[in-house]
């Protein structure tokens, strides 16, 4: 099969390629097409201070810098103390880290480093846990750093996609082939061992969200611009089933209560400017658009009355971050200006995100951002 066209998605996900030659991220572009990657991975981590250390931060209506110097970051998580990002340079995604910084501002501090594309991250009181895209594994290491584990191996190379844990159990998307619906969504204790398939047959599996009941996911099906898809299963055992289909590379996910966020990124025939931010009730029924014409939409978070997400634009440093209420209404525009935002976190009072640092196919430094909601 000759090779699919370059796109030119404005934020880093993964690759548009010919049929089974995918092969990593794509900061450099912001586009999914193949990466080339130098260096050996290694699965070393220790604690340590990274470069790029800002004041102390507190958020206010400006958008601040946490942190900076780390091009091509990726994904982040909060809790109580800190930020927790992953970072792939672009055209060199095995010299890829994880870091936190304090949430009020200071001195970053390198978790691990090198990583093979770390990829998606979450944390617990104790512990930070990411997925290797490259490497094709899950470790975790202490949240203030030091020996990295590995959880899960044998994944295959780019095969891990989003990635979570609940307080027993780790979970993660197989992404699958690209050529036919072979994702899988699986369930392992925290500390690893044995796996359980929850859903296989899966249509290219992405971002992934866990509530006490169920898994959630989204499944981009890259080859066609209305053939995505935003699935649960019983983290108990039972069948899968589809909360909304033809959607248009339904990339990130956040859940209530209730209901089921999630953006779109857009379709190539609409030039990615159709994107879109929509809710489906957990239960089932009608999804609703919250917001419309949202050029590349990507990271999401919910809280309990707004939705945050980042709007990676053309990727030329015309990103932004907006919010809107959870039952519709007016976009608030919380920042803009941002050079390829890429994920979101809210807590407190405060929203968070990452900026890849890229503006078309320039590579700059990469941000850890903060504004007040």
């Amino acid at each position: 099969m000759s090779a699919r066209a370059h796109t030119t998605l404005p934020f880093a996900v993964l690759v548009i390629a010919a049929c089974g030659s995918r092969t990593g991220l794509d900061l450099d572009t912001g586009s999914l097409e193949n990466v080339g990657t130098t260096g050996a991975p290694d699965s070393g981590g220790g604690s340590g201070s990274s470069s790029g250390a800002v004041g102390p931060v507190l958020c206010g209506p400006m958008p601040s810098v946490l942190a900076e110097g780390l091009e091509g970051s990726v994904w982040l998580a909060v809790d109580t103390r800190n930020v927790y990002w992953t970072a792939q340079p672009s055209g060199n995604v095995t010299n890829g880290s994880v870091t936190s910084v304090p949430l009020a501002g200071g001195t970053p501090t390198t978790i691990a480093h090198p990583q093979g594309g770390p990829l998606f991250v979450a944390v617990s009181s104790t512990t930070v846990y990411w997925d290797n895209q490259w490497d094709g594994d899950i470790v975790s290491a202490p949240i203030g750093g030091g020996a990295v584990t590995t959880l899960v191996t044998g994944l295959g190379q780019n095969e891990p996609a989003g990635m979570t844990i609940d307080a027993t159990s780790l979970y993660w998307a197989d992404f699958g082939d690209e050529c036919f619906p072979s994702g899988t969504l699986v369930r392992a204790p925290l500390a690893g061992g044995a796996q359980t398939e929850l859903a296989t047959g899966q249509a290219e599996p992405w971002d992934i969200a866990v509530d006490a009941l169920a898994l959630y996911w989204t499944n981009l099906t890259e080859a066609s611009d209305q053939g995505g898809s935003v699935v649960k299963v019983p983290i108990a055992g039972g069948p899968p089933v589809t909360l909304a289909s033809g959607q248009h590379l339904p990339v990130a996910i956040a859940l209530d209560d209730d209901s089921v966020y999630f953006t779109n990124n857009g379709t190539r025939a609409g030039n990615f400017l159709d994107g879109s931010i929509v809710k489906v009730a957990k239960r089932g029924g009608a999804a609703v658009t919250l917001a419309s014409q949202q050029q590349g939409a990507d990271g999401l978070a919910v809280d309990d009355t707004n939705v945050y997400w980042v709007r990676a634009a053309s990727g030329m440093g015309d990103g932004a971050v907006l919010s809107i209420g959870k039952g519709g209404g007016p976009v608030t525009t919380l920042a803009s200006g941002q050079d390829s935002p890429m994920a979101i976190a809210q807590s407190g009072d405060c929203v968070y995100w990452v900026n890849a640092g890229t503006s078309g196919k320039v590579a700059g430094a990469g941000t850890v951002m903060v504004v007040a909601k």
